[in-house]
């Protein structure tokens, strides 16, 4: 009577997932740590599709009042919980037992970024299903068995034993050193960690935390939705995740090591799981180097490329909006020239532009919003029409406080006054094109950008990709590679380019509460830009006379 209930004491539907957990290729902390849950959920008649964040937040507190675990290792379990049954909710093979996706109820640093677990699902079943299981030593790369393979390789050695003898010869511990090395060797190149290299329980946990971290982060920032772990690995990418984790943790003083971190685990899946080019892993060794040395500011990759924009560039940059409605403008007219010879007479708008030209129109009217007052990509993306006022003919966009990074309720609400060329673009688009952007039964669609389609990054009704699209195109206006992280860092720059005593404007600019912020991301801006300034001094000097007269 004394003894307390276990999983050996429940039975039905839960008892059976118990057992098809235990027999799964799961994490082994999933498969260990489900047993109580399931009693949890048994004692109080919860079906697995009943499952909520208020249930994992009422077994917190179980957790806490029935076992002798403490705060952080039950908060930790109950979170392993969470990943457990979203993770059951995407498996076929899990199908029938009528999981559904749910959020753990705690907040922590991966939360702040405002982005859904279930908008990673895709990426986690990957990590799961596939790297967890090599990583532990489990599984190749390509998803072969271990146990599979030491079959093949002993029959092909021509010493296939059993038994005993057998896991005697998989442990290696009738092997000499050079046997070990050769046999580490083997596995290494059939995509296999050998022991050595294997994680730890501990060390799978953590770095599915970086990887969770890493996406939220670069999708809160850009709107981009990594979907694959081949994609997580691409040093454009990791690039991407570097900036928005770096922004993101700004003003923590141990931000550098920590992105560091991050960037250090995602190049160990590159190496061993996606197996990258030699180029690309070197490009990501460099990335890493830059902020393993407690860097501030802007990335060397960064700033490289902002020195890349010439006076010509900048000037081009800036008429971006004005290009892209030239080229819709060219394009709408060949449609009218074709539907006219078709033989219609009226012509409505929605003959004439099509989904492509109205997401360039929308990427013109967001790049006239950024080069205004540079704001974050969340507080372009997520602007409202309710937060559009008029004056006449300008308008404003006025973005609550509370909407905005390190502003509260009670601070100024971030204003972005538009020229009266941008007001009247953008009153064109909302009276005119926004209605033909809209998705089936979207009539009542909150945003100045709504989505385009409702997957993934696009289940909020906002337009997630939308400064994508932008940074390409202004890539190919310009000639220098850019993506949305490095609009802010280009309008402080060109400014500060013209003029460096102009810090303080920058700052009230880009809207950064202290001036620190700004100094460490632009102090540095360009040694070039003091030595021409002192060129220009001593051509002054020369040109007055004061040189001579001075030498004399």
């Amino acid at each position: 009577r004394n003894r307390r209930r276990g999983v050996a004491d429940i039975e039905g539907p839960l008892k059976r997932v118990h057992e098809r957990v235990r027999e799964s290729d799961l994490p082994l902390y999933q498969k260990n740590g489900c047993g109580s849950f399931l009693v949890f959920l048994f004692d109080r008649r919860i079906e697995p599709r009943q499952i909520t964040t208020e249930t994992l937040r009422d077994y917190y507190e179980y957790r806490l009042e029935s076992s002798c675990k403490g705060e952080a290792k039950s908060r930790r379990h109950v979170k392993e919980m969470a990943t457990l049954v979203t993770t059951l909710a995407a498996r076929q093979d899990f199908a029938d037992c009528g999981f559904v996706a749910v959020s753990h109820p705690f907040m922590d640093a991966r939360d702040r970024y405002g982005v859904s677990d279930g908008a990673l699902v895709s990426l986690l079943q990957e990590f799961d299903d596939r790297v967890a299981p090599w990583a532990l030593g489990q599984m190749s790369n390509q998803g072969e068995l271990l146990s599979v393979f030491l079959e093949r390789l002993d029959a092909h050695a021509g010493a296939a034993v059993t038994g005993k003898k057998a896991l005697l010869r998989r442990n290696g511990r009738h092997r000499t050193p050079q046997e070990k090395s050769e046999h580490n060797e083997t596995l290494l190149r059939q995509g296999y960690l050998p022991a050595d290299r294997r994680w730890s329980q501990a060390t799978l946990r953590t770095r599915r935390g970086y990887v969770v971290a890493a996406a939220k982060a670069l999708m809160s920032d850009s709107g981009y939705l990594i979907e694959s772990i081949h994609e997580l690995t691409d040093p454009e990418v990791v690039g991407g995740i570097a900036d928005a984790l770096s922004d993101a943790n700004a003003g923590n003083p141990f931000h550098s090591d920590y992105v560091a971190s991050v960037l250090k685990a995602i190049r160990k899946i590159a190496v061993g799981y996606c197996t990258r080019p030699a180029e690309e892993i070197r490009e990501l060794a460099e990335l890493i180097q830059e902020f393993e040395t407690g860097h501030k500011g802007v990335a060397a990759r960064n700033k490289a490329k902002l020195q890349a924009f010439t006076k010509a560039r900048i000037l081009r940059f800036l008429g971006t909006s004005d290009e892209i409605i030239s080229d819709v403008n060219g394009r709408a007219e060949v449609a009218k020239q074709r539907l006219r010879k078709a033989g219609h007479s009226t012509l409505n708008l929605a003959d004439v532009y099509d989904a492509e030209m109205i997401r360039d129109v929308m990427a013109a009217v967001a790049h006239d919003i950024l080069i205004a007052r540079a704001p974050r990509t969340e507080n372009v993306v997520g602007i409202r029409l309710d937060w559009i006022r008029w004056t006449g003919a300008c308008a404003r966009i006025v973005v609550p406080a509370a909407e905005v990074k390190m502003r509260s309720a009670e601070d100024r609400d971030l204003v972005i006054p538009l020229t009266e060329t941008a007001s009247k673009r953008m009153g064109l688009f909302v009276d005119r094109l926004r209605p033909l952007a809209l998705q089936a039964g979207d009539a009542r669609n909150p945003y100045l950008f709504p989505a385009q389609r409702y997957s993934g990054n696009n289940e909020s009704g906002r337009y997630g990709g939308l400064l994508q699209r932008l940074s390409r195109r202004v890539s190919r206006v310009t000639g220098v590679p850019i993506n949305p992280h490095l609009y802010r860092h280009l309008i402080g720059w060109i400014w500060l380019k013209d003029n460096p005593d102009k810090l303080p404007a920058v700052q009230k600019l880009l809207g950064h509460k202290w001036l620190q912020t700004t100094l460490d991301y632009y102090a540095e801006i360009d040694e070039d830009l003091a030595l021409d300034q002192w060129q220009e001094y001593i051509n002054e000097t020369r040109r007055s006379g004061e040189w001579g007269r001075r030498r004399a």
